[in-house]
């Protein structure tokens, strides 16, 4: 399937290394969690940032950070912390790292040639997500969340992507959904 629809490496993959990196080194060179969670790396790329940013609290402290009490411990960082004049709680960076490995999955899969089936065995909770409704703006279950995993790996949300990208029905046999999914999908950018 790889060769057969053209897709790119992730973009929030290549935003969430880049940021890693330059976090590593903010802290590297400042030694202050604040410095880091404060920096325009973090805080413009919001759900990479956040995902980059506990993963560097979680390599730096060689553990894993599941909650808000644990990065505060860790870090001692206050919650909420103020960023730009906007209070920002360490519940939701932690919602949001979860969110960005979840939907990098979710994207690494289709692009590894993942079927529908695939994206359905992720399960959120393994991410640490909560089972209700998330917070995010856009995704706020799984169902959402695949929907928009498949709209960008394809490119159907781009303006005249029907006539640059196989048909809606093309892809849904390739990722063996109903073709319902890839309707929606298409429509979430309508």
């Amino acid at each position: 399937m790889g060769d057969k629809l053209n897709r790119d490496q992730s973009i929030e993959t290549r935003i969430y290394l880049k940021d890693f990196k330059e976090l590593k080194e903010i802290y590297n060179s400042s030694k202050s969690w604040e410095e880091v969670i404060k920096s325009d790396v973090f805080y413009l790329n919001n759900d990479q940032g956040a995902e980059a940013f506990i993963d560097l609290v979680e390599e730096i402290f060689n553990t894993e950070v599941k909650t808000a009490k644990k990065l505060k411990e860790l870090t001692k960082i206050n919650n909420p912390i103020e960023i730009e004049e906007e209070k920002i709680s360490l519940e939701t960076i932690i919602e949001n790292s979860s969110y960005s490995k979840y939907f990098r999955s979710l994207l690494y899969t289709l692009q590894e040639g993942g079927t529908y089936n695939d994206l359905l065995k992720l399960d959120p909770k393994e991410f640490n997500l909560p089972e209700d409704v998330w917070k995010k703006s856009f995704a706020k279950n799984q169902e959402d969340a695949i929907l928009y995993a498949i709209a960008l790996s394809f490119h159907v949300n781009e303006p005249g992507s029907l006539f640059i990208i196989p048909s809606l029905k093309y892809i849904a046999k390739e990722i063996k959904a109903p073709y319902s999914v890839l309707m929606n999908a298409y429509n979430l950018f309508k």
